[in-house]
């Protein structure tokens, strides 16, 4: 249990680094912020709604495998 609880705040470590210095992630977190609210009323059935939070945050999660390569 230790493990996890050590790579769980790494791993807000790591997306607290993102927010505040890569300026792509700051962005698409902005883009987040807003497709939650707006995907709510554009959205015409759950399913879309799924489909476009978790495209943004597919977006989020590549963006900090790119930063974690180019650190690499």
């Amino acid at each position: 249990m230790d493990r996890i609880v050590k790579a769980f705040l790494n791993s807000l470590a790591a997306w607290r680094h993102l927010i505040r210095s890569e300026k792509a992630f700051q962005q698409e977190a902005a883009l987040l912020a807003v497709a939650l609210p707006l995907g709510w009323f554009l959205a015409p059935d759950a399913r879309s709604y799924i489909m476009l939070i978790g495209s943004v945050l597919l977006i989020l999660i590549v963006e900090g495998l790119n930063t974690g390569i180019e650190a690499a």
